[in-house]
């Protein structure tokens, strides 16, 4: 039982209140510089450093104060949690703003200062999840505080960044060095609390800057295999590497892309892959350029080799012809072949060599994709992701029912192409006939913004040039994902072509299979014109 003696006079109490006051003001200054000083490299400010144990003692001292029974009765007590947390988030406002001010007066422009921010941040939250991962009077855990605060105001800036940044060329190493220090940070901060690495909108920020990648990409890609068969030597590199300088510079570039994509650690697995394969969509037309741009500079070389080629020695008139056998053993050794004197250049069998080699290239690369086997859901046309789709298809061309024409020896060939000119491929012909089948697979890329496709009836004569005779249209649109659609395309008067079409999906093994159609089709023709070279 507490005699008179022992309960404070008016006086005492009011000292003691006036007192605890005092030393309420120095705890909740702490407070408020907490992050300020836990945070600095200033020498100055390491000094002053509170450490976690520190910071416990300071918040359970500033609650044991407010519930004492002296400022309960006389209305001085606080909600305990809610005074710390403003305190602390007080601090954490400080921080962040010198943390702006700190990115905005280094040297650059707007963007790097934003990419400076996002680093200082995610630096402080390292500190803070690995020196205070602690529980503030129970409920308050620092980390977690402190990357709200920092996340709302840092997401305003990015949401505008968004929306307002434009390139002002190809080059958009801004923007990605942005997205890698926000991907770091969301890594962070999933260390902390998952539920906030979930709110980041990683895909609204950047996925139209990835996607204008890509379509860059698809511009400049075959502007690529231009440069680099206009700077091959076309000598081989080893006794290994039987192709030359050109193969290897095309398939340098085309692992960059692949890095690319593999160091912009995309959180959307399903669309990561996505990016995959429209860089192969990429890949596989440029190979298709390099085949037909190979048979162009053929054609070339063995132009200007059968240019240089001593004009034939006059036939003399033959009156009769008396036979002479030599013996084997005077038969004089035939002379070692002059290089300027052969009709096929080393040039041409390196360019031959090239062709052989990219189905292998493709393959290697290929299988450095990530999960390359897995299936990739393609029935969802994501028009927020890519804009317009490509997909790849097989077109069949199975039999034909045509009016016979004179000559009668006149042989036929189906050809189809788009809607701009480029070829898909041809059939090879054959002798006509009212029923005759060619059982001939292409391989084609499309969009779905393309609706049809042109087929054309070839006519073949000996010792003329193909001429084209009829033309129809193959539509599209009945297409349906990993569906079979067949149709009777009609050749003017002369009759029809049927044509199955089958759209195939994300498959790596299909852009391998293209490539070899390609590769196949650009060796045939180069050595076709290799054998017409030797023969005349």
């Amino acid at each position: 039982m507490v005699s008179e003696i022992d309960l404070p006079t008016a006086n005492e109490v009011v000292y003691f209140i006036e007192t605890s006051q005092r030393l309420l003001t120095l705890l909740n200054a702490r407070l408020r510089e907490f992050f300020v000083l836990v945070s600095s490299e200033s020498p100055s400010h390491q000094s002053k450093k509170i450490s976690s144990t520190q910071l416990d003692a300071i918040v359970n001292i500033t609650a044991s104060i407010y519930a004492c029974p002296i400022f309960v009765r006389r209305g001085l007590s606080v909600d305990i949690l809610k005074h710390i947390q403003v305190e602390l988030l007080e601090s954490l406002q400080s921080r962040y703003h010198g943390h702006v001010g700190i990115s905005t007066t280094k040297n650059g422009p707007a963007d790097v200062a934003l990419i400076t921010l996002t680093d200082l941040i995610c630096k402080d939250l390292m500190i803070y999840h690995t020196e205070f991962d602690i529980l503030l009077h129970g409920a308050i855990h620092i980390p977690t505080l402190a990357a709200w605060a920092f996340y709302k105001p840092l997401s305003i800036q990015l949401d505008e960044f968004s929306r307002t940044f434009k390139a002002l060329s190809s080059d958009m190493s801004i923007v990605f060095d942005l997205y890698k220090s926000v991907r770091k940070l969301q890594k962070v901060c999933e260390q902390i609390d998952f539920k906030l690495a979930d709110q980041f909108p990683m895909v609204e920020w950047f996925i139209h800057f990835v996607t204008e990648w890509l379509s860059y990409t698809e511009t400049k890609v075959c502007d690529w295999v231009k440069a680099a068969l206009d700077h091959d030597n076309y000598e081989k590199l080893s006794a290994f590497a039987l192709h030359s300088s050109s193969v290897l510079d095309l398939f340098t570039s085309f692992q960059q892309l692949i890095d690319f994509i593999k160091e912009l650690d995309w959180p959307n697995e399903s669309e990561s892959r996505r990016f995959y394969f429209e860089i192969f969509y990429d890949i596989t037309n440029a190979i298709d350029r390099y085949a037909g741009l190979s048979k162009d500079f053929m054609v070339k070389e063995l132009a200007l080799k059968k240019s240089l080629q001593p004009p034939p020695p006059p036939k003399k008139a033959q009156f009769g012809k008396i036979k002479v056998t030599i013996p084997k053993r005077i038969r004089k050794k035939q002379p070692i072949a002059n290089p300027e004197e052969t009709r096929i250049s080393t040039k041409a069998c390196v360019m031959l060599l090239n062709i052989r080699a990219i189905p292998e290239r493709l393959r290697a690369l290929s299988s450095q994709v990530p999960n390359i086997n897995d299936p990739v859901n393609i029935n969802v046309v994501d028009k927020r992701l890519f804009g317009s789709n490509r997909f790849l298809y097989t077109l069949s061309i199975l039999n034909a029912n045509l009016q016979p024409i004179r000559p009668w020896n006149t042989k036929l060939s189906i050809r189809v192409s788009n809607k701009v000119g480029k070829d898909l491929g041809s059939t090879e012909p054959i002798l006509q006939g009212t029923d005759i089948a060619w059982n001939s697979k292409l391989y084609g890329i499309s969009h779905y913004t393309i609706n049809s496709l042109v087929v054309s009836l070839v006519h073949h004569l000996e010792g003329q040039s193909p001429s084209l005779f009829a033309m129809g249209t193959l539509s599209l649109l009945p297409l349906q994902r990993n569906g079979i659609h067949e149709e009777n395309v009609q050749l003017a008067q002369y009759g029809f072509v049927k044509i199955r079409l089958q759209v195939l999906d994300y498959d790596m093994n299909h852009f391998n299979e293209l490539t070899e159609l390609y590769t196949g089709i650009a060796e045939k023709k180069l050595i076709g014109l290799m054998v017409d070279q030797v023969i005349q």
